[in-house]
């Protein structure tokens, strides 16, 4: 599916546990889902969720690749408000 998606994050402050430190990065732990709100459209339909994070990571263009759970299709409208306040969108190069 090559659609343009909108998220934006839906918590606050989160609380970790560190699990591996390195000269180059940190992996934790959460008890919790980070939770997303998105927005995108299939076959000319648009459709909202909230989601949480499966997991991220770079890919060899150098591109993040999310994946997300829909766990709802409700949603509390911040991604609506955000909107609102439109900055503009980072483009990127999708070709893989």
């Amino acid at each position: 599916m090559q659609t343009p998606i909108a998220f934006v994050a839906n918590f606050d402050l989160v609380h970790a546990q560190g699990v591996d430190v390195s000269d180059s990065g940190i992996c934790f732990e959460t008890s919790e889902d980070l939770q997303f709100e998105l927005e995108f459209e299939t076959e000319g339909q648009a459709h909202q969720y909230t989601a949480h994070l499966a997991w991220m990571q770079k890919v060899e263009s150098g591109n993040s690749r999310w994946e997300f759970r829909l766990v709802s299709d409700e949603t509390s409208g911040l991604l609506s408000v955000k909107k609102l306040l439109e900055v503009p969108e980072i483009e990127m190069d999708v070709e893989e």
